[in-house]
This record gives structure tokens, C-alpha cells and sequence, in this order.
């Protein structure tokens, strides 16, 4: 195709930030978005999916604006394309032996400020899903009634018809080889088939490829991780609407189909060793986890036929899982965004963070929690115990 070979803002990557990022600055901007695959190979097209306030539960920590703008943007989404959001209540679970740490404390203060999040004991948690939830061990747990999930293949179809709506420009099949600059600013990019393209600024949004292109300029505190997904036959003794749980280092949600997606993390040493199936090691795990969490799981699991899916190239994480959205490198409007925990659901405040970034707009959340100098980039520090180390 013939294009334009000049554009205000060039976006590396479309997935569900680049996607989300090409429909906040297109209003304003020419913008060109370059994907080395297509649409439905990303990391985002293949995840599991569940939109909810992932800052908040991981952390316990409100920031405002950033609940409200999830749900803003997923309902507005709902008008264009094939795009659903499916309600669906989110809980994390509270053991009992932390009923009274700081973390509880602070999340069952916060909830009290957010419409639609509340905390809940584990007797009324009993009571409003009866024959599902398993509560023995759990104190409570954080609910989100306006929480839900969506099929991500819709989400970027709608995001991407969006922003080429407002006239920004898609290319996949791209892959871009190096960003350049001069005297501190952006240049241009130039594409593995030696095509320049000019541009005034740079937004690095690719997954696991993120931290290649930016590391003549800066060191990325981020590390690859991967996904693995499968899903299980429900049990037919649910009687109500089974909510997606948080609980013990899992994350087990339903699906359109009525079944239970079901996953585990592993860390990458090798990008071109992802596990193509759903480790035996991850099926142990889902075995003694589930009958923790919900009833009607004391037998032999049932894994749904083609069920399985992963990250392809997997995905990457900073050492506190909150993402990296910053100008790097001394470049200005070279802009880095990764790292994140829960991406699909955090992209429309992400790519409102990057559009403060290149635009100077004002956002309802400090910018200085995903600056890049908040970790030590030499020796950035993990421990994140959820993720599996590697197998020797």
C-alpha cells in the first residue's frame, strides 16, 4: 500500500496499548501505528481478558480516575464493531491470616471510596454466591460489581476501527529495526525492508521486543514472562453466575462458553522456548487450587478440546507489575510503554498517560508512578512468587 512517509506520532506495536494509544491521539495527530505481525497474533488478541481495576488490587492503592476511566472507555467501545463487555463481578479473595495486615487495611479503605468496589466478609460472600465459592481459610474479599470480560479479538478490532476512523494509518507485516534520532530528537524509524519513516515522536508499546528497540537509550527494568491458559468444563452444581476469583496466585474467570479459564505463569529465559501447551506442572497446580476456590471440584478435571492457548511471544513485567510509561533515554517524545500487569485492562489509562506525555494534558493520576527511575536500572529487584521460575 502506498502511505505518507511523514506522521506526528509513530506507534510500535498493536496490541491493546498501541491500539488504545492510536484511538487517544488520532483526534489531534497523524499517527501510523507499525505491527511486525497482524492484529490477532499479539499477546493481547490471546489473553484471558478480565477487565478490572488491576492497580488497585494488586497494590491497594487508589489512584484516582483510573477506575473511572476503565469503565468509561469499555462501555463507550460497546458501539462500535462487533465489541461486547460482558458483565461479570471480580473478587480477591483475603486469606484469614492476613485479615489484618496493612495491605487488607488499606484495600478495605480504598474500597470505601470507589462506586461498585466493596469488601465483603467471607460469610457475606457465602451468602450472595451460594454452592460456588469455597471460603474455608478466606477472610473476605474485595468485590467488584462492574468489573466484567471481554473476547479481546473484538477489543482491538473495535479500538483499531476507531482510530482509523479519526485517519490513523495501520501497517502489519512492519517490523521496525531502529528508532533514530538527532540532537535529542526523534528522527525517524527505519523497518527491517529499509524503509525511514519520519516522525516527531515514538511510542514503544511492542511487548517483549520493547526492551530490544529502546537499548541503545535506556535499560528497561522489565522481564519476560508467559501466560498459559486452558479451560475447564464448569461444574453443573453452580447455582448462580460464577465470578472471576483472585485468590492463592491464580486468576480463574468464566468465558462466554460457560466454562472456567484457567492459567499459570512462567518466566522466559529463552524467547524462542514458549511453552506450546499447558504445562503438566501448571495442571497440578489448577488441580489443587480450584477445589480451593470454588465448589464442585473434588474429581478428575475436564479440559475443554482446543481449549489451550499462551502468549505466543509472551509478554513482560517490571519488578512492581505497575507499567513503565515514561520518556526514556534523554529523547524527547521517545516514549516507552510496558511492563504492565493486566494491559488489556489498563490500556485506555495507559494510553491516557502516554498522551500526557506527548501532548502535555492533564490526567487525574500522578505520572510520577510510572516513571522509569523509580526501580534501580542496573539491578532491577523481582519477587514476584506467583511467576514460576523456569524449569532446568
Amino acid at each position: 500500500m502506498s502511505r505518507v512517509n511523514s506522521y506526528d506520532v509513530v506507534v510500535i506495536g498493536a496490541g491493546s496499548i498501541g491500539c488504545s494509544t492510536a484511538d487517544h491521539l488520532a483526534d489531534d495527530n497523524d499517527v501510523l501505528v507499525l505491527e511486525k505481525g497482524q492484529l490477532d497474533e499479539s499477546a493481547s488478541a490471546n489473553a484471558s481478558a478480565f477487565i478490572s481495576d488491576w492497580w488497585y488490587f494488586l497494590e491497594g492503592e487508589y489512584i484516582p480516575g483510573v477506575t473511572e476511566k476503565i469503565r468509561e472507555y469499555f462501555h463507550g467501545l460497546e458501539t462500535t464493531s462487533d465489541f461486547e463487555f460482558h458483565d461479570q463481578p471480580f473478587i480477591s479473595l483475603v486469606d484469614e491470616g492476613e485479615r489484618d495486615s496493612p495491605k487488607t487495611e488499606k484495600m478495605r479503605e480504598n474500597a470505601e471510596k470507589i462506586p461498585g468496589i466493596t469488601y465483603f466478609d467471607a460469610k457475606e460472600l457465602a451468602s450472595m454466591y451460594p454452592d460456588v465459592l469455597n471460603l474455608d481459610g478466606f477472610a473476605g474479599g474485595i468485590v467488584d460489581t462492574e468489573a466484567g470480560y471481554v473476547e479481546p479479538g473484538s477489543y482491538l478490532r473495535a479500538m483499531k476501527q476507531r482510530a482509523e476512523v479519526k485517519g490513523a494509518v495501520f501497517e502489519f507485516g512492519t517490523e521496525v529495526e531502529e528508532i533514530e534520532t538527532a540532537d535529542g530528537q526523534i528522527d525517524h524509524v527505519t523497518t527491517t525492508s529499509g524503509d525511514e519513516i519520519h516522525c516527531d515522536s515514538v511510542v514503544v508499546a511492542a511487548g517483549t521486543h520493547t526492551e530490544s528497540l529502546v537499548s541503545k537509550f535506556t535499560n528497561l527494568p522489565v522481564r519476560p514472562f508467559v501466560i498459559c491458559a486452558a479451560e475447564v468444563k464448569g461444574d453443573p452444581s453452580f447455582s448462580g453466575s460464577v465470578p472471576t476469583t483472585s485468590g492463592r496466585g491464580t486468576l480463574i474467570g468464566p468465558n462466554t462458553a460457560g466454562n472456567l479459564l484457567v492459567g499459570d505463569e512462567y518466566w522466559i529465559e529463552d524467547l524462542d522456548r514458549i511453552p506450546q501447551e499447558f504445562p503438566e506442572e501448571a495442571k497440578e497446580k489448577i488441580a489443587g487450587l480450584l477445589p480451593q476456590l470454588f465448589t464442585g471440584f473434588d474429581g478428575e478435571l475436564e479440559y475443554v478440546e482446543d481449549g489451550e492457548h499462551h502468549c505466543p511471544e509472551g509478554i513482560t513485567i517490571t519488578p512492581d507489575q505497575i507499567p513503565v510509561i515514561d520518556e526514556v533515554g534523554g529523547v524527547d517524545e521517545l516514549v516507552v510503554a510496558d511492563g504492565s500487569r493486566g494491559a488489556v485492562s489498563l490500556a485506555p489509562v495507559i494510553a491516557v498517560a502516554v498522551q500526557s506525555l506527548l501532548t502535555g494534558s492533564k490526567t487525574k493520576f500522578s505520572m510520577e508512578r510510572f516513571a522509569v527511575d523509580r526501580f534501580d536500572l542496573e539491578n532491577p529487584e523481582y519477587d514476584l512468587p506467583m511467576i514460576t521460575e523456569p524449569r532446568s
